[in-house]
């Protein structure tokens, strides 16, 4: 078995080991809300990242994919997001409820693209609210720099999201290669 394909197998192993039962056969299609500006770079990046782990989940027989992918044109406050990705970052990703802010998005998973220079985190979901990630601005590095953005995706996804608790790169055994090849142009 060659070294990436451990590597799939490894992370689905994991995937599947932290999300509870119940949420894998409910939820076969996660969907996914990106909420900010329509011109914005990142969302290439989501659909990037989604794409990654869709093949990832379908090479694996895997019960559980992500999209669609619905534009959202709400854009979250910066002051709002950089006080969830401070908490997050101090307390932890724990129960609760989302700002009112989140409660007419529609999606299993939230993406909000910040405007801010702040850390990007995600939370997962949790007894009816949705899984929210939280991705700092694009234009200063490291976002700005070939392949991170999207692998900056893929890790929230992953660690974040899907994880009941703090689950770091190194945890997952990825390999000191990027998850997604970078393109010429491309962030």
């Amino acid at each position: 078995m060659n070294h990436h394909l451990r590597w799939a197998v490894g992370v689905v192993i994991v995937i599947g080991c932290m999300v509870p039962r119940h949420t894998v056969a409910a939820a076969r299609n996660w969907s996914i809300a990106v909420c900010g500006p329509a011109s914005d770079p990142r969302r290439l990046a989501v659909a990037e990242a989604v794409e990654f782990w869709n093949g990832e989940l379908s090479a694996l027989n895997a019960k559980l994919s992500l999209g669609p992918i619905a534009d959202c044109d709400t854009v979250i406050p910066d002051d709002l997001l950089r006080r969830i990705s401070d908490n997050v970052l101090n307390v932890g990703r724990g129960g609760g409820r989302l700002p009112r802010e989140f409660e007419k998005l529609r999606g299993d998973v939230i993406i909000a693209l910040s405007g801010a220079d702040l850390i990007s985190v995600g939370i997962p979901q949790a007894s009816g609210r949705p899984g929210l990630v939280i991705l700092r601005r694009a234009d200063v590095e490291p976002l700005s720099l070939p392949n991170v953005a999207r692998n900056v995706v893929a890790h929230e996804l992953v660690a974040d999201v899907w994880s009941p608790g703090p689950v770091s790169a190194g945890a997952l055994s990825i390999p000191d290669q990027v998850l997604l090849p970078a393109h010429e142009g491309r962030a």
